[in-house]
């Protein structure tokens, strides 16, 4: 999906030079790609089976959060560029829009025919990790509708393995005779977990593959070489049915994720992160929070809701963002400056519940969801997306 051109601490260790401007991170991102191939021709590979996008690391959360449409292209600092600027990469020009993400990889799965599909979790600490799968996930719901009336559906199951998960994996270093443990964050996730036993020969192939991406090693190398044990695992991210209205369907806890630096500092204040319960109301899908430390209303909540519909193009559908203060609810769509709609909720304090009504999101059949806790517009929690069925 990038480069990995964001990961300036390791591009200064790298190249022991204190500084990185966007010519040096481009340079880096090349750098990167080309480890990248050293890994996996290593594994078996030809370098013509890679695909390198080169969208902009770091930033593809937010093309999917706020970049569609009549929004304008996302520009990277980093790159200095609002398209993808890497000559190699067989989408060199496209736009940092969401659409044109969109359609880049639906054009590759469609191209390649798999069965089966392996894409970073939903619930990762890392935003391109997300991003990814979200893109994967609409990618696949528009390519299966695309063949309905010829027949030749392509449906492959989608799979997510966790990368960026706090205090995962442990032990840190090289163990390869351990397993691969599911995240504690993860233990009391609905999904459906599978283990793949790898021979000692192939714990050892990945292990030097992973010692080919040197320039990440000064930076955390006992944390990368952690992913070559005995086992690797995969999750199935379950879908949820809005079947009975009034009824809760699903309740979903915050998770603190290891990406985000601030959070140690945050961590005794926001110990008691907020459960989450969705539901089919009335007139819409209705959201029922539940905290134990007050404190949480009074910095905020916020909510994504993005709906799906077969009939509608994806980038025309409404990208809803909605904060939960103290004082209410205050709803945007795309843009962060253009509050969209305000609705004043009674007691906020205490327990607080809204609506998302189905009109706002134009009537979706499917709803992605993500809420986090914010402060100062930083976020210090969240949980994982969810897929929610009408």
């Amino acid at each position: 999906l990038t480069y990995g051109d964001h990961n300036v601490v390791a591009f200064m260790l790298y190249r022991k030079k204190p500084w990185v401007s966007p010519t040096i991170n481009r340079n880096m991102g090349e750098w990167r790609r080309k480890e990248s191939i050293r890994a996996m021709t290593g594994m078996g590979l030809r370098e013509d089976q890679l695909v390198f996008l080169g969208y902009p690391d770091n930033g593809t959360l937010e093309i999917w959060r706020r970049h569609w449409g009549e929004r304008p292209a996302f520009h990277s600092t980093l790159t200095n560029t609002d398209k993808v600027p890497y000559e190699n990469s067989p989408v060199h020009g496209h736009l940092h829009k969401g659409e044109v993400l969109l359609e880049d990889i639906k054009s590759i799965i469609a191209a390649y025919g798999p069965t089966h599909i392996f894409v970073s979790h939903p619930a990762d600490g890392n935003m391109d990790h997300q991003a990814f799968w979200l893109f994967t996930r609409v990618a696949l719901w528009d390519l299966a509708h695309q063949g309905e009336p010829t027949g030749k559906k392509l449906a492959p199951s989608l799979l997510a393995y966790p990368i960026h998960f706090r205090l995962w994996p442990a032990p840190l270093g090289y163990f390869p005779e351990e397993p691969m443990t599911i995240p504690e964050t993860m233990d009391n996730d609905p999904a459906n977990w599978y283990e793949l036993k790898l021979a000692p020969l192939e714990t050892e192939k990945k292990h030097e593959a992973i010692l080919a991406y040197r320039s990440q090693l000064q930076f955390r190398k006992d944390y990368l070489r952690a992913f070559a044990r005995s086992t690797e695992i995969f999750a199935n991210v379950p879908e949820f049915r809005l079947s009975q209205a009034g009824k809760p369907v699903f309740t979903t806890s915050g998770m603190e994720t290891e990406e985000e630096p601030w959070l140690a500092a945050q961590e005794a204040e926001t110990a008691a992160p907020a459960t989450v319960n969705y539901s089919l109301g009335e007139n819409g899908l209705s959201v029922n929070l539940e905290v134990e430390n007050p404190k949480m209303i009074k910095r905020g909540l916020g909510f994504y809701i993005f709906g799906y519909r077969r009939d509608v193009p994806f980038a025309l559908m409404p990208k809803l963002y909605a904060v939960y203060y103290r004082a209410g609810l205050a709803i945007y769509d795309q843009d962060p400056r253009k509050v969209v709609r305000r609705i004043v909720l009674k007691n906020p304090e205490e327990r607080g519940s809204f609506t998302i009504e189905w009109d706002w999101l134009n009537q979706p059949e499917k709803v992605l969801i993500q809420a986090h806790g914010v402060k100062d517009a930083m976020p210090l929690w969240q949980t994982s997306w969810r897929l929610l069925i009408r």
